[in-house]
């Protein structure tokens, strides 16, 4: 309800200024006209982008009360920490218009940009390695909008998260969700 609160104000806001200056007529009239305009056109746009919203969650199997904008799962997986982030690397090719922007070995972090697509500017997509013994590591994996007063990205980061794992699941069996924040099963 939250996410509905700050699209309406952030549409019918800045579209009701606008509308208030363009009108001619008095000063009264025009901050009248310009509410009026701004609450239909929030109410409208908050509508049309939360019916979009339900349909693509919808498809992800998303739960309609459990929405994030900020996706991350975490997962134990065994090997080297060169073999898991060869791992993660290849993993990001299941994203469209995904580049990696840093891997670094000794830290266990590879951070990768994914490009612009209708739902989306973009998003930031981290893996953190955390050696929890001999050959045995945690990754955390976190998805998330490269512009960071994004309130609605259409279940496009969840997706990131769902593909990722998908793969880590193809490549090696043993793979062991112990957190979710994704609904992945």
């Amino acid at each position: 309800m939250k996410q509905k609160f700050i699209l309406f104000f952030s549409t019918s806001i800045p579209y009701g200024i606008i509308m208030g200056l363009f009108y001619s007529e008095d000063v009264y009239s025009n901050l009248n006209n310009g509410v009026i305009s701004g609450i239909i056109f929030g109410l409208l746009m908050t509508t049309i982008l939360s019916v979009i919203q339900r349909i693509k969650l919808k498809k992800l199997g998303q739960k309609k009360g459990n929405v994030k904008i900020i996706n991350t799962a975490e997962i134990v997986i065994e090997g080297s920490k060169q073999d898991i982030l060869v791992i993660c690397e290849n993993s990001l090719s299941n994203i469209i218009k995904c580049k990696i922007e840093e891997i670094n070995i000794q830290e266990g972090i590879l951070k990768a940009k994914a490009g612009m697509t209708w739902y989306t500017w973009g998003d930031l997509i981290l893996f953190k390695l955390d050696h929890i013994h001999e050959n045995k590591y945690k990754v955390l994996i976190t998805s998330r909008p490269i512009v960071k007063t994004t309130v609605i990205d259409y279940g496009k980061n969840q997706d990131n998260i769902n593909r990722i794992i998908k793969f880590f699941r193809e490549i090696k069996r043993d793979v062991k969700v112990i957190q979710d924040g994704c609904n992945i099963t």
